[in-house]
Formats: C-alpha cells, structure tokens, sequence
C-alpha cells in the first residue's frame, strides 16, 4: 500500500525541501463532517461522515500554494474504505488589479485504496481556472473545471460570499454557489447544483473552530436521487 502514496508524498518532500526557505505560511485544518456532497453528488452512500484533513503549503510571494487533502469514511470501514480519497492540487494565483484576480491550478485526485488500484482507473486529473472580484461586495468567484480522465468534461461554478465580523475573535460567513455539469462523468449537460453555505469562526491565539452548516438543491436526478442534501460539520484549523 505504500506504493501508492510515492507520488503524492514525494512531491511534498521534495517541495518542502527545495523551497522550504520561501514558505511563508503552513496551514492545517481538519473537518469532521455529516456526509461527503461534492458538486452535488453523495460520494459516501447512506450518509456516512467523514473526516478530512488538509495541509496548505503557502510560498510566499510566489503567488503559489500546494495543497494535500484527504478523506476518509468513518463508518463501516471494509465496506467504505475504496472511497477514501487523497487529493494534491497545486494553485497560482495573481492578483490583475485592485479588484480583481486570477487563479489557476491542477489537482490530481487519488481513490488509493481501491481494490486493483491503478493510476488510470482510480485517479483523476483536473485543471481549472478562477476570476474573483474580492474588493466588490458579496465577493464574486466564477471558476471553470476541466478533468481529462475520469471525469472527461467540464463544471463550472460561480460563488458569492460574505464574510461579517461579529467580535475581534468572531466571524459570520454566508454564501451561495451553483454549479453547471458540462457533462462530466456522463452527466447530462445543464445547472445540476445550488448550495447555501453559513460558517461561524472562534478564532483563538493559535486554532480556530468553524462550525458550518450546507443546504444544496440538486437538479439532475443522474447526480443525485435525493433533490436536497443538509450538511454540516465543525473544522479545526491551525
């Protein structure tokens, strides 16, 4: 099993080590959440949670990041295990003006403990692209996705969000984002999600704990069965 995990974690060795005297910040965050919804699928059926780690590579000035993202089922672990998914994106992004700015990326997605696991039928490859507008209120963000293996087609997402400051040590954000299938994973083209998203921040001297609540509309019923999905968790972040 330790094969498999050479890409991911070699390239986050060897990042570190190259770049290590230009890392400006290494963020940490753990999320246990009610059930795994992306894009409006149920990635985890009969609404298992799960637990999903995530570490942040920030570099700096660069305009660059790395991000190694997991998770993991916590219920019925023989059954779900094949689930479990462990995710490396690299992220530019630069800023055009004051109140604009692009970002770009590439994310590989691994399924690793997948029985017969190979890199061609239990991984994925996505690009994507994003404009946002941080300076203007409700914080625009229009972001387009390409997968080339797997998923083979494209979603598009636009999201707005704001972010109000109750306390010095006490945050309120709420948004919403809807999401177009282009046909990824033989998904008929057209809108096939709405989420509501609220998150209540307690920032401390070294964690913060956000717990977070979703309300998603689904569209397509080739997506997902179920026409609304409520899901929520609590992550720590350091």
């Amino acid at each position: 099993m330790k094969k498999k995990f050479i890409f991911a974690f070699s390239t986050v060795v060897l990042v570190l080590q190259v770049c290590g005297p230009a890392l400006h910040a290494l963020d940490v965050e753990i999320s246990l959440i009610s059930r795994y919804i992306w894009r409006g699928f149920d990635l985890l059926p009969q609404n298992k949670p799960v637990l999903q780690p995530s570490l942040t590579i920030d570099f700096a000035e660069s305009g660059f990041s790395l991000n190694l993202w997991s998770s993991f089922g916590l219920a019925e672990r023989r059954v779900y295990r094949e689930l479990d998914e462990i995710d490396l994106t690299l992220h530019y992004e630069r800023k055009i003006s004051e109140k604009l700015y692009l970002g770009i990326g590439f994310t590989h997605y691994g399924y690793y403990f997948a029985r017969s696991f190979s890199l061609r039928n239990n991984t994925t490859q996505e690009l994507y692209l994003t404009l946002g507008l941080r300076a203007l209120a409700l914080a625009p963000e229009i972001s387009l996705f390409y997968d080339f293996n797997l998923g083979d087609g494209f979603y598009g997402q636009i999201e707005f969000a704001e972010t109000v400051f109750l306390r010095e040590f006490l945050s309120l954000e709420a948004g919403a984002r809807l999401g177009y299938n282009g046909g990824q994973y033989g998904i008929s083209p057209g809108f096939s999600d709405l989420t509501f998203f609220t998150a209540l921040a307690f920032r401390g001297k070294v964690m913060t704990l956000t717990p977070f609540i979703n309300l998603t509309w689904i569209f397509n019923h080739e997506i997902n069965t179920d026409k609304v999905e409520v899901h929520g968790g609590l992550t720590l972040s350091f």
